[in-house]
């Protein structure tokens, strides 16, 4: 993808970023919640899958937004 300048690659990152953090939501509150709002979801292995999923989503956001915001990192 080419960004037109600084602000546009920002705004892209921070896009990104927010796409990745709204799944890595999805990933805890099912891992989270959902075997206690469907007794049918044990808890188990794939909780645990789902949390390690929001972990990584977690850790994915926040290095779009480094790459986005290189020369603040710096």
């Amino acid at each position: 993808m080419e960004f037109r300048g600084a602000k546009h690659r920002e705004e892209a990152a921070k896009l990104a970023a927010v796409l990745f953090n709204g799944v890595a939501i999805a990933c805890f509150i099912g891992a989270s919640f959902g075997p206690l709002l469907n007794t049918a979801l044990p808890w188990g292995w794939r909780s645990l899958a789902l949390l390690a999923a929001a972990a990584l989503l977690h850790a994915a956001a926040q290095a779009v937004l480094m790459l986005g915001y290189r020369k603040d990192c710096e």
